[in-house]
């Protein structure tokens, strides 16, 4: 694992539906735009919170290094804000609606709740939940790379990064969490909050993005639709669900799934992309 220090262009012109010109698959993704920086804080405060209860070195090696990888992560996809708004997007409502659901509600009732310890355990399992989602996606992104090609360099090389990022650092906040707490009750009941979360605010950020798109082609969307669908039915989203029910095996492990070879390919591919940066 290596922080890497990045830094993407978007200052350059850009198709308002720069994937594939598919209304839905791009208001998808923008949605993950807004989705993911926020949860990566969240991630960060879930871990730092225990560090105090650690003393093993190379754990608290791990939070460190997990920690600089999610905070370039969330500061990257920020600045892809100022290119949605120069699109004619208001994106504050919607990130203001999800930080007062999520953060000043729902973390704030759950410590409130369970108090700061037990708090503390179940804030960590959502994020351990999330992370495994967020290493079914990479893997996805990372084994069809020709579902990007038309993107824009910048942005496709801001996906295939943070998609490499997050499978090197998969298997962190569940070790932790491990470390701390292995109830099998306490890391299904973050699958659970984290599920609900995730495609929750999804499906609410999709459809923002699709309410305020100034060019909506109504005989298109149909077209669009069905394309997008059929992405979902892609044998490599069967692979997803597969997946995401391993996380209810007794004896799972985020490292048990085969994939770390995608992150070390793509970046030694690209050394010197990153490695001048470094």
């Amino acid at each position: 694992m290596k922080v890497r220090r990045v830094k993407f262009d978007f200052s350059k012109e850009m198709p308002l539906h720069y994937i594939n010109d598919n209304i839905f698959s791009t208001h998808f993704v923008n949605s993950i735009h807004i989705i993911f920086p926020e949860g990566e804080k969240f991630f960060i405060r879930s871990l730092q919170k225990l560090v105090p209860k650690i003393d093993d070195k190379e754990i608290l090696k791990q939070i460190r290094e997990f920690s600089g990888q999610e905070g370039t992560h969330a500061h990257q996809h920020h600045l892809f804000w100022k290119k949605l708004r120069e699109q004619g997007f208001d994106i504050d409502p919607f990130v203001n609606f999800f930080d007062q659901t999520c953060f000043q509600g729902l973390e704030k009732i759950i410590y409130e709740v369970y108090g700061e310890e037990y708090g503390a355990k179940i804030a960590l399992a959502v994020t351990a939940a999330l992370e495994h989602y967020t290493a079914m996606l990479a893997e996805m992104v990372l084994e069809n790379p020709g579902v990007w090609e038309d993107l824009p360099e910048n942005m496709r090389h801001l996906l295939f990064w943070h998609a490499a990022e997050e499978i090197e650092h998969k298997a962190v906040a569940y070790d932790v969490l491990q470390h701390v707490d292995d109830s099998y009750q306490l890391r299904a009941f973050g699958m659970f909050i984290a599920t609900t979360i995730l495609f929750g605010f999804i499906a609410i950020g999709t459809s923002a993005f699709f309410y305020q798109d100034p060019e909506k082609k109504w005989l298109k969307m149909p077209k669009d639709f069905l394309v997008f669908i059929r992405h979902i039915g892609h044998p490599a989203v069967r692979k997803f669900v597969t997946q995401w029910y391993k996380f209810f095996d007794k004896s799972f492990n985020p490292a048990q799934i085969d994939n770390m070879h995608l992150a070390i390919n793509y970046f030694e591919e690209h050394k010197a992309r990153y490695e001048k940066r470094a």
